[in-house]
């Protein structure tokens, strides 16, 4: 036969639940480490989107099960002013980024990089390139930031990503 690894991760559990001969535990669970480390950074970008623009349509964003965002597509008019709320409802911290058609894995491996990046905290784990065009800050559990941006000019499809560590691959 052959060996498999099994890795299992408790996000919450059921207030009603007993195991035989296992006390009860009545702590939460402790908070994911990197979020952690958000908490403790002493210096942070100032997101340069959360200057409101007159007349935005408004948009929400929500993170959604199995690392996703809904709604998957956002449609604007070319110039567009949009207001974007980043919802997060999940128990890990995330963040949402526009970038150039084309630039998905640029960025996405440019985001990778930041996991060891000392900076990479304060930059809210938004790679410094030039495909990055608008993006929030990392949201953490159920919170939300609201951003306000206009659409790219050039008509395209622009894709967005989740830039936490590990997250863009599935989350785009």
């Amino acid at each position: 036969g052959s060996i498999h690894d099994l890795f299992l991760t408790v996000n919450a559990l059921d207030s009603s639940y007993e195991v035989d001969g296992i006390p009860a535990r009545t702590s939460p669970l402790p908070p994911h480490p990197l979020a952690v480390d958000l908490a403790r950074v002493s210096r942070s970008d100032q997101n340069p989107f959360e200057k409101p623009l007159t007349g935005a349509r408004e948009v929400e964003i929500a993170v959604g099960p199995n690392l996703s965002f809904m709604p998957r597509r956002l449609r604007a008019r070319p110039g567009e002013p949009l207001s974007v709320t980043l919802v997060n409802p999940d128990t890990v911290p995330h963040n949402w980024v526009l970038v150039r058609p084309g630039g998905l894995s640029a960025v996405g491996s440019a985001a990778d990089a930041l996991v060891v990046d000392p900076e990479g905290v304060a930059h809210h784990y938004v790679p410094r390139n030039t495909d990055v065009l608008v993006h929030t800050d990392v949201v953490a559990p159920n919170d939300r930031q609201r951003i306000w941006f206009r659409a790219p000019e050039k008509p395209g499809r622009y894709p967005f990503l989740c830039t936490f560590p590990g997250h863009w691959r599935a989350m785009n």
